[in-house]
């Protein structure tokens, strides 16, 4: 199917980034594609876009990652022998460049380790920080323990040295609305470990608190579209007006991340 065929063109896309793409060797992908979502952001304006491929999803099983086991096993990941990562490379590199830099999207382990291995994140332009899962076990904990849950976890991902923190809020989506403190709480590391803080609409509803208090701050600020289906790519008519309902004015701009593609230092492709 052509991109003309599958995109209605959002006409304020000119100058924005989407910098959470998913490609065809997700697990959860539906229709998208490298190609088609290179065609699809040049066709709708977009500045550019970076794939940031689940790092778990190119380590293990699919049932190894929706059981949440290379969470507390670590050893899944780690020496596991399903590794599609050469793969991710070979599907992307192609089309790298200064306006498609590659990524990973990683989490946090029950060691507290980030999920991806130190020889593939030196291949990496961008390190994207995920919480789909705390690295802990949850069963009859209050949600107020919960939400102390969350912020340790959020606190060792900051401190992996993530790039951006993606869907920052939304495991916490079931005890909305998420109390202010922990809105600044989160916005304060950020703020502490120069992290940009990503927008996104995909399963979830950023909290407006959340975003201002990430600007009050000077947290730079990204939009995602977590694409999953090419029919999501760069659609950012929420994006756009949540900020700027946070911000009080149009011209967001100075507000937003823009990434770049880093030397390699190793070359394993």
């Amino acid at each position: 199917m052509s991109p003309s065929r599958l995109h209605a063109p959002f006409t304020e896309t000119s100058e924005l980034f989407d910098t959470h793409v998913h490609t065809e060797l997700a697990y959860c992908a539906n229709d998208t594609n490298v190609a088609d979502c290179v065609a699809i952001a040049a066709k709708i304006g977009l500045d550019g876009l970076c794939f940031t491929e689940h790092a778990a999803q190119l380590y293990c099983t699919a049932d190894q990652f929706w059981s949440r086991k290379f969470i507390f096993h670590p050893r899944l990941w780690r020496m596991g022998s399903r590794d599609r990562m050469d793969a991710y490379f070979r599907l992307t590199d192609p089309y790298r460049g200064p306006t498609i830099p590659v990524g990973l999207e990683a989490e946090i382990d029950c060691d507290g380790a980030i999920t991806v291995r130190p020889e593939d994140r030196d291949r990496l332009d961008l390190l994207a920080g995920a919480i789909h899962w705390l690295p802990e076990d949850t069963a009859g904990l209050t949600d107020a323990q919960i939400t102390q849950a969350f912020l340790r976890t959020t606190e060792r991902l900051l401190a992996a040295d993530v790039d951006i923190l993606v869907h920052p809020m939304r495991l916490l989506d079931s005890l909305r609305p998420v109390p202010q403190e922990i809105s600044v709480a989160v916005a304060e590391m950020l703020a502490a470990t120069n992290t940009v803080a990503e927008i996104n609409f995909h399963l979830n509803s950023p909290e407006l608190s959340f975003v201002v208090a990430c600007i009050e701050r000077g947290v730079k600020l990204t939009f995602g579209s977590d694409a999953h289906s090419l029919c999501e790519l760069g659609q950012f008519a929420p994006n756009l007006a949540l900020l700027r309902k946070a911000a009080a004015c149009q011209d967001v701009q100075h507000l937003l991340y823009k990434p770049s593609v880093k030397p390699r230092k190793n070359n394993h492709t």
